[in-house]
C-alpha cells in the first residue's frame, strides 16, 4: 500500500523535470527583397520571475552549421521582470540574398532569477547551469 504514493510522487517529479523552462519560438519575416526580420519569442515556463536574459540567434547553412550568430538581449534593464507564464519577443534584421530563406536558431547563453544575484544558461536537455 506504501508504494503507490512512492511511485506517484515518482511520476510527478519525472513529469515535471520533461516540462520545458522555455517556449522558443523563432520566425523569420521577409521585409523586401534583400532584408529578413527574425523574430524570437520566448515562454517563461520555468515558475520564476526573471530579471535578465540574453542568447544568440544563430543562422544556420544548407549543411546544418552555424554560418552567422549574433547576440540579442531579451530583456532590457528598462523592461520589468518577464513572470512566469508571460512572453517576451525581439528581432534582428539579417541581410537576404536569394530567395532561400535560411533556418534560425534561437540559444539561451545569460539568465538570472529575480532575488538571485548567481547567472545560469540553460539546455533543454540539461536544465539550468550556474555559470558565475
Amino acid at each position: 500500500m506504501r508504494k503507490l504514493p512512492v511511485l506517484f510522487l515518482l511520476a510527478m517529479l519525472v513529469a515535471q523535470e520533461s516540462d520545458p523552462a522555455f517556449s522558443i519560438e523563432v520566425r523569420p519575416r521577409v521585409m523586401d527583397k534583400n532584408r529578413v526580420y527574425v523574430v524570437v519569442q520566448l515562454e517563461n515556463r520555468s515558475g520564476k520571475r526573471i530579471t535578465h536574459l540574453e542568447g544568440f540567434i544563430s543562422k544556420m547553412n544548407a549543411q546544418g552549421r552555424r554560418a552567422a550568430q549574433r547576440r540579442i538581449q531579451m530583456i532590457l534593464r528598462s523592461d520589468p521582470d518577464l513572470a512566469p507564464n508571460q512572453t517576451v519577443s525581439r528581432g534582428l534584421h539579417y541581410p537576404l540574398k536569394g530567395n532561400e530563406i535560411p533556418e534560425y536558431v534561437f540559444e539561451i547563453s545569460k539568465l538570472k532569477f529575480f532575488g538571485d544575484q548567481r547567472i545560469y544558461t540553460y539546455h533543454p536537455a540539461a536544465g539550468f547551469i550556474r555559470i558565475d
